[in-house]
């Protein structure tokens, strides 16, 4: 029986980062062995005005030797060589990239932020799905998370979600960003009674900063100065969070960061969420 030998299309060298071209023509030099330039085209099918560029191509990427004698003469490398070669090729292709990966990543937030800064954006979410949004928005906190709560009367959380609440607060920190809380209109003796009541969500969290200032305004969030979530009070119950509306506006932004730097500059810093 006789052995049946194998075959190989130019297109399957094309995912090793040859063109059509240049595949045929290595092909067929490995397959005729050493040739001229003229012979070599009409063998390969390549057009006489692009074959020197094609040689070209291939001697860079470690394919082929050429003679430059008279005549000028090429040979392809050993299989082994020329597809070591290759994939040398692609590992610098792909160091290149992801050196270059961070700074298009930087520029594309940056594009990101300035087309989004040029409108208002209101998202609401009512009652309990005002949780869910929350998480899923702060959760992107890449710098620094400032929050302002209304302390008057403690939310009571259930242990799903005091789970949830630390398990995305951690993450924050984890990625190097920081996070502030001020906890509004109460003093340091409610809090250190039954910091339990306040700072659920913080405690076994390590880092979190936590302050304590007697201004009682309306609850808000602040990420990466450059995205505000406003939390609406129920006004049946004003110590009741009964909306979430998030928004991004350079100029208010910008307001509320110095609103807030001030209430922290002011407030009774406290450590009872290390307790």
């Amino acid at each position: 029986m006789s052995k049946q030998s194998s075959s190989i299309l130019p297109e399957e060298l094309e995912a090793f980062g040859l063109t059509k071209y240049e595949s045929s023509t290595y092909l067929t030099l490995l397959k005729d062995g050493r040739n001229q330039v003229r012979p070599l085209a009409q063998n390969a099918k390549i057009p006489m005005g692009r074959i020197y560029d094609i040689l070209h191509s291939l001697e860079y990427k470690g394919l082929i030797i050429g003679d430059k004698g008279r005549p000028v003469t090429y040979a392809a490398r050993e299989p082994k060589i020329a597809i070591s070669s290759l994939l040398d090729n692609k590992r610098r292709d792909l160091d290149d990239l992801q050196a270059r990966a961070k700074e298009f990543e930087r520029k594309l937030k940056e594009l990101q932020k300035e087309g989004k800064n040029e409108s208002i954006i209101r998202d609401v979410a009512f009652n309990e799905d005002y949780i869910e949004k929350f998480l899923l928005r702060i959760a992107n906190t890449e710098s620094i998370l400032r929050i302002y709560m209304r302390g008057v009367t403690p939310k009571e959380y259930s242990f799903k979600e005091i789970r949830y609440f630390k398990g995305v607060f951690k993450s924050i920190i984890e990625k190097g960003a920081r996070i502030q809380y001020i906890i509004g209109g109460v003093d340091r003796k409610t809090i250190e009674e039954d910091p339990g009541k306040f700072v659920a969500v913080f405690l076994g969290v390590p880092d979190v900063e936590i302050a304590i200032n007697p201004l009682l305004l309306e609850s808000f969030d602040i990420i990466d100065n450059s995205e505000v979530l406003m939390k609406i009070s129920d006004p049946t119950n004003p110590d009741k969070i009964f909306s979430l509306v998030y928004l991004r506006d350079k100029e208010y932004t910008s307001r509320l960061i110095k609103k807030f730097d001030e209430l922290w500059e002011k407030s009774d810093k406290t450590t009872v969420h290390h307790n």
